[in-house]
């Protein structure tokens, strides 16, 4: 299966690294990613789930960040989306 951009969850934080716009995305039968592409695909910052709603869960999760070795002060300031950015297409 070719991987398909999905209109993200309303809730969904920014990067925990630059605090852009994340992208959703199905890779597969139950295999959904949010990530931000700005990093590109050799510094890809991402999370997985067997759901979108988990794989959101994941991403937004500060503690999972941090506890992977994200900065505190830049994880907790991430901004929250509520719509889709004005140049997507969802």
């Amino acid at each position: 299966m070719q991987k398909k951009i999905l209109p993200f969850e309303p809730g969904t934080r920014g990067c925990p690294e630059c605090h852009g716009h994340p992208e959703t995305a199905r890779l597969g039968p139950y295999l959904f990613e949010v990530s931000c592409s700005a990093h590109g695909e050799a510094e890809s910052v991402r999370v997985v789930g067997n759901t979108l709603g988990n794989a959101t869960r994941a991403w937004n999760d500060n503690a999972a960040w941090v506890a992977m070795g994200a900065n505190v002060e830049r994880v907790n300031a991430r901004p929250t989306f509520w719509e889709p950015p004005k140049h997507s297409v969802q």
